[in-house]
């Protein structure tokens, strides 16, 4: 496959605005984008392109694409497999093939692991990667993380510190905008 990815998402919001339905959704339409593709191998293991890898603590990603979402702990699962720790998804080797990676509640990568997260965000395209993020705390995130999106949905938010952590990112009619949002609504802020 050489399709070129160079992808980073990320939706911003309080809980239940509509974050990981945004994500599920843009991560399925870059997934066919990518030129996704299943096959069985003579071991009867389902195979996929590219791979998808997420760290979703809530466990509200079930399935993808009508297909089941497996655990890491259960053996290596295709297509897409479920890392406990964000540790493990980001000690994921790659290999050759594009993968996505996927965050759900960015917010709980500590501190110590904010470099090893800064450094996939800025090698993800030379590693073929794409990152799909949500975090209710967008004040958590490493600024440089964040800088590097090329696709940001904000939906709303209060908080003073999230709000002022995006304030360079965000117009301020944008700004304006975020505190009175209702669910399922957002802001797009978009580099690509």
């Amino acid at each position: 496959m050489s399709k070129k990815i160079n992808l980073q998402v990320f939706a911003l919001g309080k809980p239940g605005t509509g974050k990981t339905t945004v994500l599920k959704k843009r991560l399925e339409e870059e997934l066919l984008r990518a030129g996704f593709k299943l096959q069985k191998t003579d071991f009867g293991v389902l195979l996929s392109t590219p791979r998808v890898f997420l760290h979703d603590p809530a466990r509200e990603w079930s399935e993808i694409m009508g297909l089941p979402v497996k655990d890491l702990a259960d053996g290596w699962a295709y297509p897409y497999t479920r890392c406990e720790t964000v540790e493990e998804l980001l000690q994921v080797e790659t290999g050759p093939d594009p993968c996505f990676f996927v965050f759900d509640e960015l917010m709980l990568v500590d501190r110590a692991h904010y470099a090893a997260l800064t450094e996939l965000c800025v090698l993800r395209r030379h590693r073929r990667i794409a990152i799909f993020a949500g975090s209710q705390r967008p004040a958590k995130i490493p600024k440089e993380v964040l800088a590097l999106s090329n696709s940001l949905y904000v939906f709303a938010l209060s908080d003073r510190d999230d709000l002022l952590k995006l304030k360079n990112l965000l117009t301020p009619e944008q700004s304006a905008r975020v505190p009175r949002l209702q669910v399922g609504e957002f802001v797009e802020v978009s580099s690509v």
